[in-house]
């Protein structure tokens, strides 16, 4: 019986394709849903949402550069990275769409997000000021979806799921008892 012999420093032997410099860019989608589905779930989840949606977006912000960023943390200190994830959008799509491409204005948006997300510390009922905090998420989101529409495919959006209609029911539940316990009259 023959013996062979194996070389385990040898260079592999199979082609391996070498991924184009700018293929990543343009293929990445940012994720811009519908203002309808956008609202539902930020009310709905009393803005928790917001986590998902910058989530998706930092996630598509490392495919389009190719870098070691960790999205999980960044949504997570949304409030701080709003800025950065906006300015990182906007040159996405300057680099997809050129001239045509729409200012997002994400010092103002990120500013204000920080502002309202930081009125939820204020004492009743001024908190529920904190419930606005989507409205500038939202203008960066629609702007962001009108310029990805136009081009077609550049927005990543898709229809419920059956998941999220009972996070919908449930959370809109709990946000109705919230609304309800916070305006009742209390009898002592």
């Amino acid at each position: 019986m023959e013996l062979e012999t194996v070389n385990p420093y040898q260079a592999p032997t199979a082609y391996v394709a070498d991924a184009p410099a700018d293929g990543a860019a343009t293929t990445v989608r940012l994720y811009a849903p519908a203002a309808w589905k956008f609202l539902l779930l930020s009310g709905c989840t009393l803005g928790l949402y917001l986590l998902v949606w910058f989530y998706r977006n930092w996630v598509a912000v490392r495919r389009a550069r190719q870098v070691k960023l960790s999205p999980v943390a960044r949504a997570i200190f949304s409030g701080i990275t709003a800025y950065f994830c906006f300015e990182q959008m906007e040159d996405i799509l300057a680099k997809r769409l050129g001239r045509r491409a729409p200012e997002l204005h994400g010092g103002i948006a990120a500013l204000l997000y920080f502002l309202l997300s930081a009125a939820g510390r204020m004492p009743h009922p001024f908190w529920m000021i904190s419930l606005l905090a989507p409205l500038p998420v939202l203008w960066v989101n629609q702007r962001v979806r009108a310029a990805g529409l136009a081009d077609g495919g550049l927005v990543a959006d898709e229809p419920l799921s059956w998941g999220a209609w009972l996070l919908v029911a449930v959370g809109g539940c709990c946000f109705l008892l919230v609304l309800i316990g916070s305006f009742a009259l209390r009898v002592e």
